[in-house]
């Protein structure tokens, strides 16, 4: 919320964040009543955390998404934060919302609306992504692999990166982190 803030503040740009955390990470609600210009860094309604489970889930954030591709291409909104976590997959030890396909399908639709907002801008929207949650005791590599879906999809549809690149890609991460595979 601070980097929101100092963002609207600095430069008078304005967010929207997706928070696809299982439990709904409420610090920007939370703070409406006493951060002074979070109102206007990420406007009421600029919080999308989709209600229900499975197909509902699904059609929420669809609804969601739908209203904020318009408020992207008019300039309202400036900048996406997405937090998709994986806490909102039915194996998780807190979640329960959807099953993995259709948490995977809520990543391409993220990233097809924010393809499409930069197709007709003619340039991509900043975008941070906060890759988190996951809450899998006894299997938390199940969750580092959703996570890398999750950044495969985004390389694909908003880097356009293609998948014979993506080997490349992740050779060159692993060569940075000391990885070599």
């Amino acid at each position: 919320m601070i980097a929101a803030v100092k963002l609207f503040r600095k430069h008078r740009l304005v967010g929207a964040h997706i928070d696809l955390d299982g439990h709904f990470g409420n610090s920007i609600e939370d703070s409406r009543t006493f951060v002074a210009d979070l109102n206007q860094a990420i406007p009421l309604g600029r919080t999308i955390n989709p209600a229900r489970a499975h197909a509902g889930y699904l059609d929420s954030l669809k609804k969601h998404l739908a209203d904020l591709e318009v408020r992207l291409a008019r300039g309202e909104v400036h900048y996406v934060v997405f937090a998709h976590g994986a806490d909102s997959l039915e194996d998780d030890d807190l979640g329960g919302q959807c099953t993995t396909a259709e948490w995977l399908e809520a990543s391409g639709l993220v990233y097809g609306m924010l393809d499409r907002v930069g197709q007709q801008l003619r340039q991509p929207t900043p975008l941070t992504l906060a890759l988190f949650g996951g809450y899998c005791e006894d299997n938390y590599e199940a969750v580092l692999r959703l996570h890398t879906a999750d950044l495969i999809r985004c390389l694909q549809a908003v880097c356009r990166i293609q998948d014979e690149d993506l080997q490349d890609v992740f050779l060159q991460v692993s060569v940075i982190e000391g990885h070599v595979a």
